[in-house]
């Protein structure tokens, strides 16, 4: 174990204040998650500690998440050029290069992030780990003409992803209860409906590698499925396919459609390379378009 990592064990044994100290920071100024996960120890894997976290989040009332959101810097923005960021998003960005951008890609920045944030009213969040440059501009450009509430929670998504890239940087995930060889990993999925703005309820999600069903499911009320699609032994390397059927989700959402529709199910095939890492594939559709990255 890297000795700068603290274990599950070492975890569960701090004092709540040098928890909040070392834990405080996971969630871009904003101590009370921790405050509030801190008294809910011990945790018996790291991915209930982590589970602890995201749970705090969507406890919270609808103003506490608006605060989350907006104690976020703007990517490449004035705290950034002032050197004020936090350590961890200072590392954060300029392990994108968005410490070293071109004239254009500046002020590319700057336009969208007064765009943004004039439409919603906090800043442009992304887990810039998970994106190259010309990515996260792709992104920031389709994700500004989203509608409120779908964008609130894709950017609630991103937070939960920073989070958990920080959290490998001062924790040991390595699960006690786990039998030696046995994948850490996991695969989850999101729906969200950028038409009205929110989850997509009752979309029928098929996962399969080549010609074999792994798993047929519909995603909750809030555009997940109620459990991950692979976990423990069934999470293992290869490459997959998700099958979501978006034409009769829409069409239930008494949307009129073409006949045949533009999209009908929308295929994703993807690649898990690593069986001790989760892998977050949403998707975020509409009748005529959608889009997806990787998560975490």
């Amino acid at each position: 174990m890297n000795p700068e990592k603290h274990s599950l064990e070492q975890i569960n044994a701090l004092s709540a204040e040098a928890f909040v100290e070392l834990c405080g920071g996971l969630y871009e100024h904003s101590p009370w998650i921790a405050e509030a996960v801190a008294a809910q120890r011990p945790f018996d894997s790291p991915r209930a500690l982590l589970a602890a976290f995201r749970s705090v989040v969507a406890a919270a009332s609808d103003a506490a998440k608006l605060e989350l959101l907006r104690a976020h810097p703007d990517l490449a923005g004035k705290l950034a050029v002032a050197g004020e960021l936090t350590a961890a998003s200072a590392s954060e960005q300029a392990s994108a290069g968005l410490d070293q951008l071109s004239q254009a890609d500046f002020d590319a920045f700057q336009e969208l992030n007064a765009a943004y944030r004039a439409r919603f009213g906090f800043p442009f969040i992304i887990c810039v780990r998970n994106y190259e440059l010309a990515a996260i501009l792709a992104t920031f450009r389709q994700r500004v003409r989203h509608e409120l509430g779908a964008e609130r929670a894709e950017a609630l998504h991103q937070v939960h992803d920073i989070a958990y890239f920080r959290s490998e940087e001062i924790l040991d995930m390595t699960d006690p209860n786990a039998s030696a060889g046995t994948p850490t990993g996991k695969l989850s999925t999101h729906v969200l409906d950028t038409v009205h703005g929110g989850p997509a309820a009752g979309v029928r999600i098929v996962l399969r590698q080549g010609e074999k069903i792994l798993v047929e499911t519909v995603t909750n009320d809030d555009g997940r499925t109620d459990d991950p699609l692979l976990i423990g032994e069934a999470f293992q390397t290869g490459t997959y396919e998700l099958d979501f059927h978006v034409a009769a989700y829409f069409l239930g959402q008494s949307m009129k459609m073409g006949v045949p529709p533009f999209l009908d199910v929308v295929t994703i095939r993807f690649g898990i390379s690593a069986d001790n890492e989760n892998y977050h594939v949403p998707l975020l559709c509409s009748p005529w378009a959608y889009n997806t990255y990787r998560g975490s």
